[in-house]
């Protein structure tokens, strides 16, 4: 597969080869720039618009969270009654996202890894201030809380059952999971532009490897806060409407104000931080991925460096823009863990076929792996709205749909090996 750098330099010889040429030759070379540029920008622009959905999903589910413990009492003991209702959360995707577009727009990569550094210090650490407060809290303290979860089948680490409808199996966990994060991590622009970002290829590897042992923590702190949360209320989740306003509810109404100011932080930190380096990729591959080569033989494409990075900072500011529409429109999609990682999923599925292509394949070309791309991402979106599949099997079924036609469209569409 060609990387982006060598593609720009193809669509520019073809844009130059069409001024020495007659009328009739540079309306064929026009034409034939054109389909070029629609043959990169169509793939790009499906996987920015899936990236932007779930990227949105997550904005909408820290706004819940800022507009519980911020917003909410503001209109309570201030009477602002014009933030009753979902106003809250809207006033709260606003103020998350110009917070965030702020510095991502001054510092560029530069800020998000150094502020990423930061929120990750508060984010654990405000965790675990919480996970200890509330173990403080139930009576009786943990023997108390792990009778309970266990009673109520809570502490059920691994369910063998071999089904596709259910989301939270040990077979999901071990192949979807797997698929999953051989996609987030291997192709996704988000992780790779900190990699990238390293000063050789061993502390890439390192910095990958470790992450692996980072989230096993994080997502064991989180489940055992979730037991112990399950553990001091002992009602079920729609006493609260939703399950996303459990920990929200128990950080304003049952911690010190000390302790529930450290956590809304690290809540915080933990958003922006995602935020922050989701604007970074998306400007990013919207202009050396997609403007670039459109602009490629123009003058608007010769342009300095320093224009460019302008361009950059702009792009940036209309995604975050964009980001906020979607976060609006997710307040009526249901669970937001779920609804993200579905979304994820879709983009996740065609992008690592294409990857796998790439890396074990030399015959599939552009158009067999366009093809590819095109067949797993419908498939993918009939999966999600006709069946009942979990969405931990996404990522697995739209790289199989992907690899599997390119590989078949590629044995009646001959085209150059690449890599030759």
């Amino acid at each position: 597969m060609k990387t982006p750098d060598d593609r720009v330099k193809e669509l520019k010889e073809l844009a130059k080869a069409a001024k020495k040429k007659t009328p009739e030759e540079q309306q064929r070379n026009s034409d034939e720039l054109a389909r070029e540029i629609q043959k990169e920008s169509d793939p790009m622009l499906r996987r920015q618009i899936l990236r932007t959905l779930a990227e949105g999903v997550r904005v909408f589910a820290v706004s819940i969270v800022v507009s519980i413990v911020l917003v909410e009492p503001a209109y309570e003991r201030l009477g602002w009654n014009f933030l009753r209702g979902g106003a809250g959360e809207v006033a709260s995707i606003f103020v998350i996202v110009c917070l965030t577009l702020f510095y991502t727009f001054e510092g560029g990569m530069t800020a998000v890894i150094w502020t990423d550094v930061v929120q990750t210090v508060i984010y654990v650490g405000g965790t675990l201030v919480g996970l200890f407060t509330i173990l403080h809290l139930v009576p009786g303290g943990w023997p108390v809380i792990h009778s309970l979860a266990e009673s109520a089948g809570k502490l059920r680490v691994f369910d063998f059952t071999p089904d596709f409808w259910k989301p939270y199996t040990f077979w999901a966990g071990l192949i979807g999971g797997t698929f999953f994060t051989l996609a987030s991590h291997g192709t996704d622009q988000l992780i790779v532009q900190r990699l990238l970002a390293a000063r050789n290829q061993r502390q890439s590897a390192t910095a990958l490897l470790s992450s692996g042992v980072a989230i096993f923590f994080l997502f064991t702190l989180f489940l055992t806060i979730g037991v112990m949360l399950f553990g001091f209320y002992q009602v079920p989740s729609a006493s609260f409407g939703k399950a996303d306003r459990i920990y929200p509810t128990f950080i304003i109404s049952q911690m010190p104000h000390g302790i529930s100011g450290l956590l809304i932080a690290a809540i915080l930190a933990a958003a922006m931080s995602n935020l922050s380096a989701a604007l970074n990729s998306l400007a990013s591959t919207t202009v050396l991925d997609l403007w670039k080569p459109i602009l490629g033989g123009t003058q608007l494409g010769s342009a300095s460096d320093a224009t460019w990075l302008a361009r950059s900072r702009y792009t940036t500011v209309v995604w975050g823009i964009v980001l906020m529409g979607v976060a609006l429109l997710a307040r009526q999609w249901g669970n937001v863990l779920q609804a993200g990682l579905s979304i994820a999923s879709i983009v996740y599925g065609s992008l690592l076929g294409v990857f796998l292509l790439g890396l074990f394949t030399r015959r599939v070309g552009e158009i067999a792996a366009m093809c590819g791309m095109s067949v797993g991402l419908v498939l993918l979106l009939y999966v999600r709205f006709a069946t009942p599949i979990a969405f931990t099997w996404y990522v697995m079924i739209g790289a199989s749909a992907t690899f599997a036609t390119a590989v078949l469209v590629s044995l009646v569409i001959k085209e150059p090996a690449h890599g030759a």
